[in-house]
């Protein structure tokens, strides 16, 4: 028996008998209603094996399949779209017509692994000559954040990332230039850490030159827990404000603050980054919080001959630095002005690096606007398409993959055509446009399925 995969692109190569749904030359008049019929039989046996209404059979890893179409044997091309009567448990073969086994493929050479097909799911599989490649989608899992208590960080390791619980009050996080760690801070981890008396006394008595600071500079600072005082701490880098996607870097942190979770880029080598026993920033320590600290109140007493008092450091003020350059001496500098870091969102912005919002996988119907503005949607059953925290002017993209044709309605806040209920309820994949308008009612548009 003749199927569609037996009939030539070229017409005049179509000589098949009537039987086999041919129309040859100066055919009998009574074959024409058999050839007729042959072809149409033809026809509703191609669409009967690729509408989606034949099951499959067999359990775990094997699938099974009946055809209406007569399969003696596998060709290129050879496609089927059937109902998965169970799911997958990892790779799996497929059976049609007790031809053979074969393997079903994803993505063109990978084994399925378990649950790639779920029961009840709608699949597409077409034979490349060796393998069943599996065509329509495949189930999605759902992420899970690794952030589960506040305080946790994720660190870039050399090939992929994990994560950090928060330490203790006091604890720093130390980088040696590759690697962020939890620990304490040795004085040998500390820019030049060898100060001595001798060195501060000569270094305050002369008079001081103003110079550029640069990266490695040692400054003193009031102490605010000790009033007449000081301390030393060194400069670690230059902040860089330029924005760039999280987690690009070797190094990059992503720390969970009260709700959310935010980048913070890698400091320079011997950088520390504090936490207060809640959240962790990069900053300076306090002397009291390093470990075996080679400074002690004494020698910063005897070495500044008069006592310093707190004060509030403003525009113009000089500073006293140790001269990296100079070992043992120091310089002055002037304060040029205080750095505001608040975001200036009212001015225009000139972004250097590509801006996107993550899509969430959100599968109740109701889509926050406060918590994303692109997002995936698989219905589990009857839903409505709805939003919350409407915002005047927001406007996003949703993923709806409605495989099984749940039934799907409209939110009262919805404004679309009449026929975008039907079309989203029907069996398919969906890309969904809205724009909220007024802060209350949102624009709705559709596209056709993408299946």
């Amino acid at each position: 028996m003749a199927e569609v995969k037996d009939l030539n692109t070229t017409d005049a190569s179509n000589t098949g008998t009537a039987a086999n749904a041919g129309f040859p030359e100066n055919m009998k008049p009574s074959d024409v209603n058999n050839a007729s019929r042959a072809l149409e039989g033809m026809i509703a046996r191609w669409y009967a094996d690729t509408n989606g209404s034949i099951s499959s059979g067999g359990s775990s890893s094997t699938y099974t399949l009946a055809a209406s179409r007569t399969i003696s044997a596998y060709a290129a091309g050879d496609t089927f779209i059937f109902k998965a009567n169970h799911a997958s448990t990892g790779a799996s073969t497929i059976n049609v017509d007790s031809v053979g086994a074969k393997t079903i493929k994803k993505l063109h050479d990978q084994d399925l692994v378990a649950n790639d097909i779920e029961s009840g799911s709608i699949c597409l599989i077409s034979y490349d000559g060796t393998n069943f490649q599996l065509l329509s989608s495949i189930a999605a899992s759902a992420y899970s954040d690794p952030l589960t208590t506040r305080g946790d960080i994720i660190i870039r390791g050399a090939s992929s990332t994990s994560r950090l619980a928060i330490g203790s009050a006091n604890n720093v996080l130390k980088t040696d230039g590759t690697d962020p760690s939890w620990g304490t801070v040795d004085t040998a981890g500390i820019s030049n850490n060898a100060v001595d008396e001798t060195k501060l006394k000569d270094a305050l008595v002369g008079d001081f030159t103003e110079v550029t600071v640069a990266t490695g500079d040692s400054f003193l600072l009031g102490d605010a827990t000790d009033s007449g005082n000081t301390k030393r701490d060194t400069v670690q880098g230059i902040v860089d404000l330029t924005y760039s996607d999280p987690l690009t870097t070797r190094g990059d942190l992503v720390a969970r603050g009260a709700s959310t979770t935010g980048r913070l880029a890698i400091g320079s080598a011997n950088a520390v980054l504090k936490t207060d026993g809640t959240d962790p920033s990069w900053g300076t320590i306090a002397t009291a919080n390093i470990a075996n600290n080679a400074v002690d109140e004494t020698k910063l007493k005897d070495a500044l001959i008069a006592d310093f008092t707190e004060v509030t450091v403003a525009t113009g003020d000089s500073i006293l630095l140790g001269d990296a350059t100079d070992s043992g001496n120091t310089k002055r500098d002037t304060v040029q002005g205080i750095l505001d870091l608040a975001p200036q969102l009212s001015a225009d912005q000139a972004w250097t690096g590509s801006q996107r919002g993550t899509p969430t996988t959100d599968n109740d119907g109701s889509f926050d606007m406060d918590a994303a503005n692109n997002f995936n949607w698989t219905p589990a059953g009857t839903d409505t398409l709805e939003f919350t925290n409407e915002t005047s002017g927001q406007g996003g993209m949703i993923y709806l993959s409605n495989g099984s044709g749940h039934t799907i309605s409209l939110g009262s806040e919805i404004d679309a055509d009449s026929d975008c209920a039907s079309t989203l309820s029907a069996a398919g994949q969906y890309i969904i446009g809205y724009y909220c308008r007024d802060g209350t009612n949102v624009c709705v548009t559709y596209s056709a399925d993408l299946a």
